[in-house]
């Protein structure tokens, strides 16, 4: 953990924000959701890799919003974090912790993206299977194994969906001053 903040490129950053008014620390991190998919199944178009951003303050608490993309861009300046990486008790309890409370917040974000994709999934296929059905007593040229094949297909992808996961793919650490 130490040699992955005190690194200033990369997927790991230290920062500063000067007269923020009130000294401390917040952990941005970046979360990928994504699956784990069959080359031969498109899953990303009912399920696309999708960053989540979460920034928590050093009790563990989001305040994703109150630190918004432009403003991290435009308030923070490189800085080094030696005295904080420097204290125990900061890296190997606060630190974790805050990892621990984000990865928690982003794995509920999951769980929400999970439930959009099953039903985009279902929606699409469902009408999909629904159309050969109906085609298949009209037309006997629609085989019993192409509503298979399409049935196999979102059983497949359904259980894709629910097996996403949350990486974590980049870390801010910033103090403010």
């Amino acid at each position: 953990m130490d040699r992955m903040l005190s690194s200033t490129i990369g997927t790991a950053s230290c920062g500063l924000i000067r007269g923020s008014g009130k000294p401390g620390v917040v952990l941005e991190l970046i979360f990928v959701f994504e699956t784990s998919g069959k080359q031969r199944i498109d899953i990303d178009r009912f399920l696309p890799h999708t960053p989540l951003r979460i920034v928590v303050d050093h009790t563990g608490e989001e305040v994703t919003d109150s630190y918004s993309v432009a403003l991290l861009n435009k308030s923070v300046i490189l800085g080094k974090m030696d005295s904080l990486l420097e204290n125990d008790v900061f890296v190997e309890t606060m630190l974790p912790d805050m990892i621990s409370s984000a990865t928690e917040i982003a794995e509920e974000m999951g769980e929400q993206e999970i439930e959009k994709g099953l039903e985009r999934m279902k929606h699409i296929l469902d009408h999909e299977i629904n159309r050969l059905t109906a085609l298949q007593k009209k037309n006997k040229d629609i085989r019993p194994d192409e509503i298979q094949a399409a049935v196999e297909e979102r059983n497949t992808l359904s259980g894709l969906i629910k097996k996403a996961r949350v990486r974590l793919d980049a870390v801010q650490l910033i103090r403010k001053e």
